[in-house]
């Protein structure tokens, strides 16, 4: 059977959000790899040029790790003007939330009146940038005064940095995707509260990478009130967050409750509510069940 027409509406645009937000965080992803590449040549370029061709000792590694300006490194990686770029790219996922509501058949009246919460979310995450650009800082003095125990050459040392600034990378771009992804549900959150919105259907992917929070609810159309007492056990709320960590799934606003009554094989029921929040996080980033397009974002 097919779903009924607004039911299939919100998975259609469900699923256009996702290729949006699926292709800010690639390009966002690629920018910092290269930030990595960049930052990894131009400290081993700096050692190169303070050590002379002197045995790469310890105390020869402290003191030309002294004289590097990792600040100067980042700003050269253009890193500042990557995160802007991403943070402005917020504002994309917004209208396209708008349009969705809209196209669900609630009134686009209130929008503005959100978009206060919402610059405020993405000066937050502004911030946490602040502490990643600190972290691949300090992970770079630290990766290169530990190669000097190792008896390292230069090309060791640029290998062990690149391990350690790539590591810092990952944790970044998974920040990235958890990011974007929870911005757009907060989007939808904020604008559905305000438009009484009373279900919501949890789209996405139904696939293995699917973590038990959300294979148990994905297809599923909850009551407002059951999805803001769940909690997915890693990151909460699942409104916002969704099933934790990297989860690739919205909530769709349902315009209208009798498609709940109408449609009831989509209808979430005691069970699937009962299973997806004793899953307990289960199918985090560090499990072999990762809902993630891949197991290290």
């Amino acid at each position: 059977m097919a779903l009924p027409a607004p039911l299939a509406q919100a998975v259609s645009t469900a699923s256009e959000r996702l290729v949006l937000i699926e292709s800010i965080t690639d390009n966002f992803i690629k920018d910092l790899q290269d930030i990595a590449v960049e930052m990894v040549a131009d400290v081993t370029q700096a050692i190169a040029a303070q050590a002379e061709g002197e045995i790469l000792s310890a105390a020869v590694l402290a003191q030309s790790v002294s004289v590097i300006d990792m600040s100067a490194i980042l700003q050269d990686s253009e890193f500042d003007e990557v995160v802007e770029s991403f943070l402005f790219r917020y504002q994309e996922v917004l209208n396209l939330t708008a349009k969705h509501m809209s196209d669900a058949g609630f009134s686009p009246t209130f929008f503005s009146t959100d978009l206060s919460l919402l610059t405020a979310l993405a000066e937050m995450d502004d911030a946490r940038w602040t502490l990643i650009s600190q972290e691949m800082a300090a992970v770079t003095r630290e990766a290169i005064l530990r190669s000097a125990f190792l008896g390292a050459s230069l090309s060791d040392v640029a290998q062990t940095n690149s391990e350690s600034v790539g590591s810092t990378i990952a944790k970044a771009t998974n920040q990235a995707r958890t990011m974007i992804m929870a911005y757009a549900r907060q989007s939808t959150a904020l604008l559905g509260e305000r438009a009484n919105v009373g279900w919501y259907m949890y789209v996405g992917p139904s696939d293995g990478l699917n973590r038990p929070f959300c294979r148990h609810l994905v297809g599923k159309v909850l009551k407002a009130s059951d999805v803001k007492n769940l909690s997915n056990g890693q990151i909460d709320p699942p409104l916002v967050h969704g099933g934790g960590y990297n989860c690739r799934h919205h909530w769709a606003p349902v315009p209208d409750p009798q498609l709940v009554v109408d449609y009831k094989d989509e209808h979430a029921t005691p069970n699937d509510l009962a299973r997806a929040q004793s899953s307990g996080g289960a199918g985090g980033p560090n499990s072999p069940v990762v809902d993630a397009p891949e197991a290290s974002p």
